[in-house]
């Protein structure tokens, strides 16, 4: 029994080793699933990143200053947008070109109205920005537009932009009015200079080109809402920055802006009455000023252009100097240039300018109701016809110096009483005749009076002369001898009557006191001849010239 119990022991043993039990999974299966988590998270964070990931765009910039691949940012709103994935020159070399790829939550920025920008420290003259990216550094924004356009239709998707080189003034969703001024001078305003209604900025200048014709500029200026609703048909624009300097009868007034105006610049406007005129383009087409004393002049309805022509040096006469009548600005030069005379071959200078005869007020109102009395027409009449009359009259256009430290000179019309006689004849650019300045005319009349002088015969006035002075010499020596006996014999006379006077005094016939005072007289006027007669004797001469003034007889009268 020990035997067969022994026997049956390792067999059953044997048997239980050799087969495991069934349902049982390996100790260490757990293992399996790492791998398999790690492949599920892998997909996971794959499809998470497709699907964050927004569409490639690309993006022309003419300086990329700051920006580099895989490190420079896209933010919008200041917030995470993007990054720049590469950056590369354009085919033509002239730009570089910047792929970015936005993210998911940004993918509507591919469309057409978005405008990308790169921030860096910019300063505007009124303000400064982007002084963050000092540290941070540069970094690409974005700005987008509404979905539906203003017509209402949908915008299409685009992949490919023209970058800002300068941050736009004007952000999306910005109410408000744009206004286009043109003027002749920028001055020294700039992009981002504040717009003033009042004293109070309403709103920013956007920027300014040259026209087309190189004659002037236009400014591109926005006026934010509700100041907007203030510019009207009667507004008028001026830039400031500036003092204000008036001289008038009351004497002087200078206004200044405040410091900070001053330092910004910037552009003003205000309502101005009769501001409307004849030149204007529109509401939103308007002349930019050059200053406030300016913007509110009595508006100019039309401008009659002439051309003067003048002989003599024009040092100091320049573009915009005044042209004067009677002390009224009434126009201004526009244009300087000299010439060669075909005739004479001497160079003549040609002035081009405007005038207003409107300007003259009641002068022009009274000459034009005159002109147009005598039209037959009865329509009124161009004011060249009153620039006719008033040439006919003697009025000529004259270079006079306006300052004597700086040599500036400006042309006064006016009228001259001797000016020849001339005819105008009437064209798109009347030639206004001229008279030489006062100076050259004193140096005319100077030169007439020694031209003059000259033509006079001295010599022969000199030896007609010397044959008077011996005529009368010679009737001098006839006349002496004949006047010294009739002076004698009137002596003697004279003493006779004396002599008879006092043999009649003595015969006492009751008029003592009578024949007396008789006696003095005739004593009186005996001494006086004989006074006369020795001055002849010294002075024969004065028979024919007569007597100085200092030259009298010695005569005493005394009883």
């Amino acid at each position: 029994m020990r035997q067969s119990s022994s026997s049956d022991t390792p067999s059953a043993s044997g048997s239980l080793s050799s087969k495991p039990p069934r349902g049982r999974l390996p100790r260490l299966w757990w293992v399996w699933l790492l791998p398999l988590a790690a492949a599920i998270a892998g997909v996971g964070l794959l499809m998470f990143e497709v699907s964050a990931r927004g569409p490639t765009i690309t993006i022309r910039f003419q300086d990329v200053e700051g920006v580099a691949a895989d490190r420079t940012r896209v933010q919008y709103k200041h917030l995470d947008a993007g990054v720049v994935k590469a950056v590369r020159l354009s085919d033509d070399r002239r730009s570089a070109i910047v792929t970015v790829q936005l993210t998911g939550a940004t993918a509507h920025a591919a469309q057409e109205g978005s405008r990308f920008w790169i921030v860096r420290p910019h300063w505007t003259g009124s303000s400064v920005s982007g002084l963050s990216t000092l540290l941070s550094g540069a970094f690409i924004t974005l700005e987008v537009p509404d979905p539906a356009r203003r017509d209402g239709a949908p915008r299409v998707a685009q992949t490919e932009f023209v970058g800002m080189e300068t941050p736009p003034l004007i952000a999306q969703g910005r109410s408000g009015t744009r206004i286009d001024l043109r003027t002749r001078d920028i001055g020294t305003l700039y992009p981002g200079a504040p717009v003033y209604f009042r004293g109070v900025k309403v709103g920013d200048v956007l920027d300014y080109q040259l026209n087309d014709d190189g004659r002037g500029l236009g400014v591109a200026l926005f006026v934010d809402a509700p100041h907007d609703a203030h510019i009207k048909p009667d507004t008028r624009f001026w830039r400031v920055g500036f003092a204000d300097l008036q001289i008038n009868a009351s004497g002087v007034r200078l206004r200044t802006p405040s410091a900070l105006t001053i330092a910004q610049g910037g552009v003003a406007f205000d309502e101005v009455e009769q501001a409307a005129t004849e030149d204007e383009l529109g509401e939103r087409a308007r002349r930019l000023y050059a200053s406030e004393q300016i913007a509110r002049t009595a508006p100019d309805r039309r401008a009659y252009r002439i051309r003067m022509r003048f002989e003599q040096s024009i040092r100091g006469l320049n573009p915009g100097a005044v042209i004067d009548f009677n002390g009224v600005v009434l126009g201004r030069v526009d244009h300087v240039e000299v010439d060669l005379d075909a005739k004479t071959e001497k160079p003549v200078a040609w002035i081009d300018a405007r005038i207003y005869p409107e300007r003259l007020g009641n002068v022009f109102e009274s000459a034009q109701r005159l002109v147009d009395s005598e039209s037959a027409t009865g329509k009124p009449v161009p004011e060249g016809l009153l620039i006719k009359a008033l040439v006919a009259s003697g009025m000529r256009a004259q270079l006079r110096q306006e300052n004597a430290w700086s040599g500036q000179q400006y042309i006064a019309l006016d009228v001259f009483a001797d000016a020849p006689a001339t005819d105008v004849t009437l064209a798109e650019v009347t030639i206004l005749p001229t008279i030489g300045s006062d100076t050259e005319r004193l140096q005319q009349h100077i030169d007439s009076i020694t031209a003059r002088i000259r033509k006079v015969p001295i010599a022969e006035i000199g030896e007609g002369v010397g044959q008077l002075l011996a005529q009368t010499g010679r009737v001098i020596k006839t006349i002496e001898a004949p006047i010294g006996t009739n002076l004698a014999k009137l002596k003697q006379e004279a003493e006779a009557a004396i002599a008879t006077l006092q043999r009649l005094q003595t015969q006492n016939d009751g008029r003592p006191a009578t024949i007396k005072r008789a006696n003095a007289e005739i004593e009186r006027a005996v001494t006086s001849l004989q006074a006369l007669a020795n001055y002849f004797k010294g002075n024969p001469a004065a028979l024919i010239r007569g007597r100085g003034p200092n030259d009298a007889p010695n005569v005493d009268v005394r009883n």
